[in-house]
């Protein structure tokens, strides 16, 4: 029998793949573990027993429960598809951003590990316990994340063998700088990863080092997300010495890539409504600098020093305000230089939904003395995503779509489960049976697909009929993430409502890939007209 040869570029992504994988499910397990020390063990507690059981589940630190263990999921779950497109069809390997998935997942592997060491640290002096240590998920999750950074070294050895211009070495080497800067504190006892912009301007600083042609766009936009994290850090005490260091670095990134003359392409003068939509956007972006929730004290001596003042945050303080204004910068560019493969009203819904969604968020009511109020950046980033949504739907023209409104109200049912729950304008009985799960970057990610979806629907699959397969395909898999890190709750309606949604999406793109929705026949087994 003769020996199977394999590739030794499909070597390499079956690595990939592996890796993606075991990162996945380490971000389940114990990255910091720790007993209860001497001082905890006798303390007794409300309702007998001692302290060290009492918190016991404070004794292990999941990769979950980091700010980038969400960003680190999605990482490594991109990189996991894009290995398995590669392994099914060989050709297409070359094309796919293997190398730029494998930098994030090893970036926020790397970013999960600090952080959650962070965390221990903190708990060892507040619960006065023995020092915490790495546990075997985060050595498993690390060692996943430097096989992905070898194997995709390893495929692209040539690329890094090329002589690169100064301009580029010195993006590189700030870049770096920039990323370690996330790491270190930037608040009193906050990392600077711990800030939603934080993660995007990770990310892009990433993508820096695999799209050199725009330099200076991915520069500027990480600057602008650096500096939203560094003003997160405004009501969190002082800043910290890494905010500086960012911040300065950041500077600095988008000073090379004036210098290299690297900057946006030409796509001649933008004009009417392009115009408009672009000072929507920068509205929107600034308007999350400004206070959305106000929180103010009474002259009162029960305040403390807090007696008499206000305390404000900005639309930066959640992830929905930093991947809106992402969405906002992918919109511009996208009507600057236009794209077939995303519509701007996708874009443009997609900003609509995550704004409403911050606002339900926000409160506005008086008691015991505390004045809780809207923002002035709150009425702005209300009206600019008005704005863009009027802007990218007008001049959109309504098709016929027969069958197909079966799987858009499909979509649309997926995106009232997930999202509504979290208006919280359910009634009480309700709102904890449908809630599928709480605000995270994989559940973000599950609602802008879905808007994708629809998108593809309402245009007759313009980006092919496989896309109606592969986007429910990722909105289930985003679905297990969550529902394997929430397992512990149990299964509610909402959660099972999300997963036979996400089947019926696929089965609906299957039937469309094959012979067109409106042509499917029912197999003869389900029609009951025949029994």
């Amino acid at each position: 029998m003769r020996p199977v040869y394999v590739c030794p570029m499909r070597r390499w992504v079956v690595l990939l793949l592996g890796a993606a994988l075991v990162l996945l499910a380490s971000l389940y397990l114990p990255w910091q573990t720790a007993t209860c020390g001497q001082g905890c063990a006798s303390v007794p507690v409300v309702g007998g027993g001692d302290l060290g059981k009492a918190l016991s589940a404070n004794l292990s630190i999941q990769g979950w429960s980091s700010a980038a263990g969400g960003a680190s999921a999605l990482a490594a779950l991109a990189l996991a598809a894009m290995a398995a497109a590669a392994l099914i069809r060989p050709g297409q390997g070359s094309r796919l951003p293997l190398g730029l998935c494998a930098l994030l997942m090893g970036y926020f592997a790397l970013a999960v590990a600090v952080e959650t060491r962070s965390t221990g640290r903190q708990r060892e002096a507040a619960l006065s316990m023995s020092d915490f240590h790495y546990g075997y998920g985060a050595y498993l999750g690390i060692a996943a994340a430097i096989v992905a950074l070898v194997s995709a070294g390893a495929m692209r050895r040539r690329d890094l063998a090329q002589i690169r211009p100064r301009s580029a070495l010195a993006t590189t080497v700030l870049g770096v700088g920039l990323l370690v800067s996330f790491l270190l504190p930037w608040g009193a006892s906050f990392l600077g990863i711990a800030a939603p912009a934080a993660i995007v301007a990770a990310a892009l600083t990433v993508c820096l080092a695999a799209s050199p042609a725009n330099r200076l766009v991915l520069s500027t936009a990480a600057l602008l997300f650096t500096g939203a994290a560094f003003s997160t850090f405004d009501n969190l005490g002082s800043r910290a010495y890494g905010a500086w260091i960012g911040l300065g670095i950041a500077i600095g990134l988008v000073a090379v890539a004036v210098a290299s003359r690297n900057g946006l392409p030409t796509h001649g003068s933008p004009r009417g409504r392009v115009l408009a939509a672009i000072g929507a956007a920068g509205l929107l972006i600034a308007g999350l600098f400004l206070p959305w929730q106000q929180q103010c004290y009474e002259k009162s001596a029960d305040f403390g020093p807090g007696s008499g003042r206000c305390i404000s945050t900005n639309g930066w303080a959640s992830s929905l305000g930093a991947m809106a204004a992402l969405l906002a910068i992918g919109l511009v560019i996208l009507l600057v230089a236009p794209r077939r493969f995303l519509s701007p009203a996708t874009l443009g819904a997609g900003i609509a939904l995550l704004i409403a969604t911050a606002g339900f968020q926000l409160e506005n009511r008086s008691a015991d003395g505390i004045h809780l109020e809207f923002g002035s950046g709150a009425m702005i980033g209300f009206v600019a995503a008005g704005l863009l949504l009027a802007l990218t739907v007008v001049g959109l023209r309504p098709r016929k779509v027969g069958l197909r409104l079966a799987p858009i109200a499909a979509c649309v049912a997926y995106l009232g489960v997930v999202v509504v729950p979290w208006w919280t304008v359910l009634p009480h009985g309700v709102q904890a049976p449908l809630t599928f799960a709480e605000l995270s970057w994989p559940t973000i990610a599950g609602v802008l697909l879905a808007v994708w979806l629809v998108q593809l629907w309402a245009a007759r699959a313009a980006a092919g009929a496989e896309w109606l397969v592969i986007v429910p395909l990722g909105m289930l898999s985003l679905a297990a993430l969550d529902l394997t890190r929430l397992r512990g709750d149990g299964i509610t309606w909402g959660r099972g409502i999300v997963v036979s949604l996400c089947l019926l999406l696929g089965a609906f793109g299957w039937f469309e890939q094959q012979d067109g929705l409106e042509n499917a026949r029912i197999p003869t087994f389900l029609r009951f007209d025949r029994l």
